[in-house]
């Protein structure tokens, strides 16, 4: 069953649990950086020729016109040579890459306007240790600006540990008091009862790792908070299929049809690590209907 809805077609989504939001567990995945550019900030400055303005014009519009309603934008503002994820990316990016700074509130405020969400995801919370209150309120603000300003939601990288008192918790008290939607990356650890309630984006391949050695009572899982316990919503990050699925499918993309019924099945959001989803043919309500199909069975 589909509906129009702002000249989009948007599947109606039966949930299985509480944990998919907004009643959309699918995520539309865009990454900014490309590892293995040389360019300041990993990302080519032709990309950005028309600023996040034409960024958008190609990739976003046409992913609402297809119904894609929920957006997952990884390191906006490109991350180290290194390919560290820095969580002073955007202060960087000022001097490194201004391309990625100057439009950037602009033109995403029409986005989040419409009732999209979009994630911006960036640097870890472990930048914050050691720092005071005032410190780390102030670091975050500089940091944060540009997407709040813009009305999105924020990402952590490798921000599952943070536990109880220390600085980084310190910032996600802060966000919260200010209404403003977190995630963490990736499963909490079961020494921070603080992030049972949190949004966390997790691979995966990770996810069904964990998983299994948590089911099978390996003592490589004991780290991880158990799956019960997390009632905030989690976003499994897709890979690409393997050569062998490839392979099989004669598509690279055929196999969504197998991974999206069954994370959405068991209650859980989906994202797809794929830049090149739409033009392969893969809408929104297609795979809202494979999903919906899915938990019918």
């Amino acid at each position: 069953m589909t509906a129009a809805t702002g000249g989009c077609m948007q599947a109606q989504l039966p949930l299985s649990s509480p944990h998919a939001h907004l009643g959309d567990p699918l995520v539309y995945f865009l990454s900014i950086p490309d590892t293995s550019s040389r360019w300041p900030r990993k990302v080519d400055p032709k990309r950005f020729s028309q600023g996040w303005a034409g960024e958008i014009e190609k990739q976003i519009k046409p992913a609402r016109k297809w119904g894609w309603k929920r957006f997952l934008i990884w390191c906006p503002f490109g991350i180290e040579a290194d390919g560290a994820i820095h969580l002073d990316a955007y202060p960087r990016a000022i001097a490194q890459a201004p391309f990625l700074t100057q439009d950037f509130v602009e033109a995403w405020k029409p986005v989040t306007r419409q009732g999209c969400e979009v994630i911006f995801y960036g640097g870890g919370l472990h930048y914050l240790k050691r720092l005071k209150r005032p410190a780390v309120l102030d670091r975050l603000d500089k940091a944060l600006h540009p997407c709040l300003a813009a009305g999105g939601s924020v990402a952590f990288d490798a921000s599952a540990d943070v536990a109880p008192g220390t600085p980084e918790a310190t910032a996600l008290e802060y966000l919260t008091s200010r209404g403003v939607r977190w995630y963490v990356e990736a499963w909490p650890q079961k020494s921070c009862p603080n992030l049972r309630t949190a949004n966390w984006v997790c691979d995966n391949n990770l996810f069904m790792t964990v998983k299994r050695q948590l089911d099978s009572h390996q003592p490589q899982g004991a780290w991880a908070a158990p799956l019960d316990e997390l009632t905030g919503e989690c976003i499994r990050l897709a890979t690409p299929a393997p050569p062998s699925m490839k392979e099989q499918s004669g598509s690279p993309w055929t196999w969504t049809g197998k991974v999206v019924p069954q994370v959405v099945k068991e209650g859980y959001s989906i994202a797809f690590y794929l830049n090149e989803l739409m033009s392969h043919g893969v809408s929104h309500v297609r795979l809202a209907l494979q999903a919906s199909s899915g938990l019918r069975r």
